[in-house]
């Protein structure tokens, strides 16, 4: 057959390899294609999985989130990121004893692109979460090579419900997942250095650990993770003689890691006492312990088994509220886990040691410290977001227990800690099939009780609103500054950030909007103010009213002591006085109440005054004026208030 002609119909041609298809392939058909597919696919469906495992975890965060919104220590964040310059007093923020410059500046550039932009924030958070997943992934890789066992450990954090509240949460997502990708990439490139020697590993190591520190507290705890896990796992002897063998053998790795964590305790301190912020109080050792016990026994167990199944909600927010036959039934399952690890590999007890001590020591004791003595003990254990990072560390734990490492030559596990292969008949693979599909059906159960009993319509609502309200009222306008209701807040905030002003001051651009005004003091015909829906309507006195006028009257009468106004009541707790008044000419007058005497200037015409009052009485009195100067028609004295029936702008609120 000459080079131009075509092979006869049905030879078989030759593959790659120069070799023909195999007789396997002619009978079912499979071309070489398929078989080229499938020889790539075989090394590779590990990582493949695993990808597809964190978009699959992504895409269903991407749900709660849309349920999401912002709540209490947010409005810091984007209050501050839009008064503020990128400067190093903005960086170096103590927030309740947090120092978290990385997240300061996710949101300042994130407020300054589109402040209050759920979506932008939503997509950023998934960003980071995609991150977190393939960092963990690429951590258990380096660590345990490509086997199909750390599909099931990146599982055990894709799975695990103790994210959703804090995802829900930004401010908690700026901290945490910064500090997860940060934690992961630190472990990879520690391994790699202790295998390798090579520098740029250890550089890496270094960096990662900064980030960590920079992202959150709980940073400062990462190196001695790497020692525990280095002398536990990756060095010889019993653990006290490897811990000394560890420190020995790679002093360099140490003194860098032990430096960045000098550097970071000296600047936490120094703000710490800047900022002048004292730490709760712990209580007692009976607090201690029920808090210990609350947070493993009813929130990390039964989270990492895909509880808690049931949540204590408020808002757009909730807590573990694990019912208490399922608690014991995960803390059971989990001890089961432990004894068989331990069964099959005696060093797996190090394992869990070291699991145990991150959350007594980084997640349990900082809490209570700093917050043991303002919240409940037994709420604060019910929170998940102090172990919202745990998770990745148990996949890593998990694994250390039960799987074999890769060794830095031969890809084989080390053999000084005595492991073995652990059986995996039938009936251990039924054991874990039934553990990984409840807690699948677990935590799809707990995503649903989640999204079920938490809404954030009314911050959503509110803000919507607030939007349109401030683009249709006119440049100028004076708006009383009240307090944003606590369920817009989505929790309690205290202070000037609180306020309406703050609140709604990155929506409101520089030189339009209104003015807010605290406590109003002077004359004002068209006073506003945010009700509860966001609307801006009239600002009205609740409290009492100056009591009826004669028939035929219409101005209190004056008399030489000047104009005496009674009370209908003696008003309780009282911070504002409105004086319903017709000046014919301008001037002064000096109001008197509740022993206090304030001088007015009143413009002529038909107004309104307001005047600031501290004090309770019956009657206000007005002098100093000449006679059919003023002309006071009514007075009213309490605390001001929306009112809910006057005219509203918008007339409606809207939905978020």
């Amino acid at each position: 057959m000459s080079e131009l002609e075509s092979p006869p119909r049905g030879a078989l041609l030759p593959r790659d390899g120069g070799g023909e298809r195999s007789r396997a392939e002619e009978e079912i058909g499979v071309g070489p294609e398929f078989s080229k597919l499938a020889e790539w696919l075989r090394p590779r469906w590990i990582r493949l999985a695993g990808l597809l495992l964190v978009g699959a975890q992504t895409w269903w965060m991407s749900g709660l989130l849309s349920h999401s919104y912002f709540k209490v220590d947010d409005f810091y964040f984007v209050e501050r990121a839009a008064s503020s310059g990128l400067t190093w007093k903005y960086l170096m923020w103590f927030n309740a004893g947090k120092l978290t410059p990385v997240g300061d500046i996710i949101a300042w550039a994130l407020t300054r692109i589109s402040p209050y932009d759920w979506t932008l924030i939503s997509a950023v958070t998934l960003v980071l979460l995609a991150g977190v997943g393939l960092a963990l992934l690429r951590m258990l890789r380096t660590m345990f090579g490509d086997q199909p066992g750390i599909l099931l450990l990146l599982g055990i954090y894709l799975l695990s419900p103790l994210a959703f509240p804090g995802l829900s949460w930004w401010a908690v997502v700026l901290e945490v997942l910064p500090f997860e990708i940060a934690m992961f990439c630190a472990v990879t490139a520690h391994v790699r250095y202790l295998r390798t020697g090579r520098r740029r590993h250890l550089a890496a190591a270094t960096a990662w650990l900064l980030l960590g520190m920079l992202t959150s507290e709980k940073g400062i705890a990462v190196p001695l993770l790497l020692l525990a896990v280095t002398s536990a796992f990756l060095t010889q002897g019993s653990w006290p003689h490897a811990v000394r063998m560890t420190l020995r053998n790679h002093r360099r790795a140490w003194s860098l890691y032990a430096a960045v964590m000098i550097a970071y305790a000296a600047v936490y301190l120094v703000q710490l006492h800047a900022h002048s912020q004292a730490s709760g109080n712990a209580g007692a050792a009976g607090g201690v312990f029920e808090f210990v016990a609350t947070m493993i026994r009813n929130t990390f167990v039964p989270g990492i088994l895909g509880g808690p199944w049931h949540w204590f909600a408020v808002g757009d927010y909730g807590v573990a509220s694990s019912p208490a036959a399922l608690s014991w039934i995960a803390l059971a399952a989990a001890a089961g886990v432990v004894l068989v690890s331990v069964w099959g590999r005696l060093s797996a007890w190090r394992a869990w040691a070291i699991l145990v001590g991150w959350v007594i020591v980084v997640d349990c004791l900082p809490v209570l410290l700093g917050r043991g003595g303002i919240l409940p003990i037994g709420l604060l254990g019910q929170e998940t977001r102090y172990v919202m990072e745990v998770p990745g560390i148990a996949a890593l734990i998990i694994g250390l227990a039960f799987l074999p490492m890769v060794n830095a030559t031969t890809a084989t596990p080390p053999d000084h800690l005595g492991r073995t292969s652990l059986s995996m008949g039938r009936a251990a693979t039924g054991a874990v099939a039934s553990l990984v599909t409840a807690t699948l059906i677990g935590s799809l159960w707990s995503f649903h009780a989640y999204v079920n009993n938490t809404t954030s319509e009314p911050t959503r609502s509110y803000l919507a609103t607030a939007r349109l309200a401030l683009a249709d009222v006119p440049t100028g306008t004076i708006v009383v500054d009240a307090p944003v209701p606590r369920d817009v807040l989505g929790g309690q905030l205290t202070g000037p950030a609180s306020q309406t002003s703050q609140v709604l001051a990155p929506i409101i651009a520089r030189g339009t909007g209104p003015h807010f005004v605290l406590r109003p003091d002077g004359t004002f015909d068209h006073l506003l103010e945010f009700d509860r829906r966001g609307r801006l309507v009239p600002a009205v006195i609740r409290g009492t009213a100056s009591q009826p006028l004669g028939p035929y009257l219409a101005c209190w009468p004056q008399s030489p002591g000047g104009v005496t106004v009674r009370l209908q009541a003696v008003p309780s707790h009282p911070t504002e006085l409105r004086i319903g008044y017709l000046a014919w000419a301008a001037g002064q007058v000096q109001v008197t109440y509740a022993g206090h005497t304030e001088v007015m200037d009143l413009p002529k015409g038909l107004h309104s005054a307001f005047l600031p009052v501290d004090g309770s009485g019956r009657t206000v009195t007005f002098t100093g004026m000449t006679p059919r100067q003023l002309c006071v028609g009514d007075v009213e004295v309490g605390v001001l208030q929306p009112s809910s029936t006057g005219p509203a702008i918008p007339a409606l609120a809207v939905t978020g």
